[in-house]
């Protein structure tokens, strides 16, 4: 699939087009976590593409445009210690649609890479570059010049695709396959993997938390509850937990099965006032 990146039709004066920009730039490996290396990303299980992320963020300096065909000058190489081989890539999505490079803006790019002779990535070390010299010289200023800054122009990183073999490799495998279905909307997948993520580790209320997001998200009001009491505790100890997520999908599924007083005792547990409790608990009805 070929996507184009475009601006609109801007004018800028000379002397600002000029402007010197810095780029930075990084690629992050879905589905993986962090090995032993630096730099180094683990996965689980033979995999028939690689998925990556690659984010682009104007760090100073003025908004620069294309058109930017990234499936022509995005360049990926991967190889193993026998030598590389010739991949496919399909850019998948460009966040924001259309978006050009704005000053201090971020584009994210999702892209996958499959071998050309259809074969998986098996078992073993792979090499990821990731080459930008040809993408960056097609970048221009608003004004139609020349794109002139800084950036690094190549991202390496080491990919370890291993078997599914220990306990913890199984942990790892469930954990990592199920948030990145429920993620993506994909939730029965997630619940598949979650389900079995929970058997394996029923004391982690993270465990839990995913199963209830992925349930209510299901319309299985029930079962989300049970699921989300259960991580409700270990949530209200967590010291770093960031907004009140889990409080309020454990309200919203209580309010779906008609026991509004139980949405209220886990709102006022999460700390929500006494005078928003109602108002929220009917925004959730309203929805």
């Amino acid at each position: 699939m070929l996507l184009v990146l475009c601006g609109g039709l801007h004018f800028v004066s000379p002397s600002t087009a000029q402007t010197d920009s810095s780029i930075r730039w990084m690629v992050t490996v879905d589905k993986s976590l962090e090995g032993d290396q630096p730099g180094e990303r683990v996965i689980f299980g033979p995999q028939e593409e690689l998925l990556l992320n690659l984010g682009l963020n104007n760090a100073a300096g003025p908004a620069v445009s294309g058109p930017l065909t990234l499936s022509e000058h995005l360049r990926v190489t991967i190889s193993r210690k026998e030598g590389s081989f010739p991949v496919r890539l399909k850019i998948s999505v460009v966040d924001p649609a259309g978006a050009i490079l704005a000053e201090h803006g971020t584009v994210h790019v999702e892209f996958s890479i499959r071998r050309e002779d259809g074969a998986p990535f098996s078992v073993g070390t792979y090499t990821v570059e990731t080459d930008l010299s040809s993408f960056f010289g097609t970048l221009q200023f608003l004004n139609g010049s020349r794109w002139v800054g800084r950036a690094k122009t190549s991202d390496v990183r080491t990919v370890v695709v291993k078997d599914v073999v220990s306990l913890q490799d199984q942990v790892h495998f469930y954990d990592l396959e199920g948030n990145y279905h429920l993620g993506r909307g994909h939730y029965a997948e997630a619940i598949r993997n979650l389900e079995r993520l929970v058997v394996l580790t029923p004391d982690r209320w993270q465990s839990h938390a995913a199963l209830g997001a992925a349930y209510i998200r299901s319309g299985r009001y029930r079962e989300a509850a049970a699921s989300l009491e259960r991580a409700l505790p270990g949530w209200l100890l967590f010291p770093e937990r960031r907004g009140d997520i889990v409080a309020n999908d454990l309200a919203r599924a209580y309010v779906a099965l008609g026991q509004d007083a139980d949405a209220a005792r886990v709102l006022r547990s999460a700390g929500v006032g006494q005078a928003d409790i109602q108002s929220r608990i009917e925004r959730m009805k309203a929805k």
